[in-house]
């Protein structure tokens, strides 16, 4: 009951202790036959011991769904594409494991397409000579423990081969999937160390200074990693400089110069992901944004178009793209755009406010007037001052009192655009 106890909490904390179970199973077809040579396990008891546990998963998974909407999907590439690429990317988390250095919370993977390319043929020749240098030091020593570790490995990396062939090419693989892994190569590495140091006095000494040098340096190292976290701008520049492909961590980098006003650095950063993945839209999100706060307004509507071309049910982007056609002095087709943006939220803020300035230009006063009313409606705390004396404005020209200029209209907004930018900063 403990053990079942265990494992319904490690599902809750992470779903990778979906195969936990399996670890006994190695177990006792392993170091259990060490320490109980005679004793012999059948397939049947295995099943019927691991039964609580499958009910357990069952009942998790179905809950999983119903809060996920819907059973996990393919990721944007193709299953034998992924497939291809399991040699090269257990290669890499090997690598990881053995030597954690240029950590950072994405990275960029190269895809294997073909049998023929290097990133497949090298790395299935370099794992199985590890996996003969393993199996022969186990030979040697007689030991069941390598091979549980080995099992150990492999298991609990196995729900990171899972995500990878769901996850899109931005997140396919983290160095976090390799908390559990980690755990039997330290006890593997430490086994290995053991062994080596019980044959003469002198390797061992010569052994445990190296075991020793390697934890210095690990531990300096990951004092020096620890620094990237110490602000989202500090983590997603090292995470760009790691990973320069990554259009997940180029846009967030973008996000940050665009908070610390750093808008033309912001702008070619996201101009080189819109070059490098076409339609992406983080990369169009920032770049739109950028150009609009760098008041390139021609290149903001120009992005604002492929954005909404991607999102069309996105009201947020629709706004933003009124907001830019209205600085070019598009009115109509700023109407337009703000008329979408209502289509799809009546209630997002400051849509009816944008519409109704923009049917002021246009001389539609009363409907400009419904346009405010609608505002002080829905969201009277957002811009309410603004919005009424915007409506003040319309009714005095509607009652044939002095016209107030444009330009005295444009000074009741909030300095800097704010009313028309808060929108577009919002996404």
């Amino acid at each position: 009951m403990l053990s079942l106890s265990l494992f319904a909490a490690g599902l809750v904390v992470k779903e990778t202790a979906i195969v936990l179970p399996l670890l006994i199973v190695a177990y006792e077809y392993s170091v259990g036959r060490e320490t109980e040579p005679a004793k012999r396990i059948s397939i049947r008891e295995i099943a019927a011991s691991l039964f609580p546990y499958a009910g357990l998963l069952v009942a998790y998974l179905v809950l999983r769904t119903f809060a996920m909407h819907g059973p996990p999907h393919l990721g944007s590439v193709s299953l034998r594409t992924s497939l291809l690429s399991w040699p090269w990317l257990l290669w890499i988390y090997l690598g990881l494991s053995l030597w954690p250095v240029h950590l950072a919370p994405l990275y960029d993977f190269a895809y294997v397409d073909r049998i023929s390319s290097l990133h497949f043929l090298v790395p299935v020749a370099a794992l199985v000579v590890c996996l003969a240098v393993l199996w022969r030091w186990m030979r040697k020593t007689e030991s069941r423990l390598g091979t549980f570790l080995s099992v150990w490995f492999l298991i609990t990396l196995a729900p990171a081969f899972a995500q990878f062939c769901l996850a899109n090419t931005t997140e396919n693989y983290h160095d976090r999937y390799l908390y559990l892994p980690s755990v039997a190569l330290a006890i593997l590495v430490g086994a290995i160390v053991s062994r080596l140091a019980s044959k003469d006095f002198a390797i061992g000494l010569v052994v445990h200074g190296m075991a020793a040098a390697v934890t210095v340096l690990f531990s300096l190292s990951t004092l020096h990693q620890m620094r990237y976290w110490e602000s989202d701008y500090t983590l997603f520049e090292h995470a760009s400089a790691v990973s320069p492909g990554n259009e997940v961590a180029a846009g967030n980098f973008a996000v940050e110069l665009i908070r610390r006003r750093e808008y033309p650095r912001a702008l070619d950063i996201s101009e080189t992901m819109v070059r490098l993945h076409p339609g992406s839209k983080p990369a169009l999100h920032s770049a739109a944004l950028a150009s609009f706060l760098e008041h390139d307004f021609l290149k903001a509507e120009h992005y604002y178009r492929e954005a909404v071309d991607l999102e069309p049910s996105e009201p947020r982007l629709w706004l933003a793209l009124g907001s830019a056609q209205i600085k070019l002095g598009q009115y109509s087709e700023a109407a337009a755009a703000f008329q979408k943006a209502i289509a799809l939220d009546p209630q997002a803020p400051l849509v009816h406010y944008s519409l109704g300035f923009t049917l002021v230009q246009l001389h539609e006063w009363r409907a400009a007037r419904e346009q405010f009313l609608a505002e002080l409606q829905l969201n009277c705390d957002c811009s309410s001052d603004v919005t009424r004396r915007a409506l003040q404005d319309v009714d005095d020209h509607l009652l044939a009192q002095p016209v107030p200029s444009l330009s005295q209209f444009s000074a009741a907004r909030p300095s800097n655009d704010r009313a028309l930018l808060s929108p577009i900063a919002a996404h």
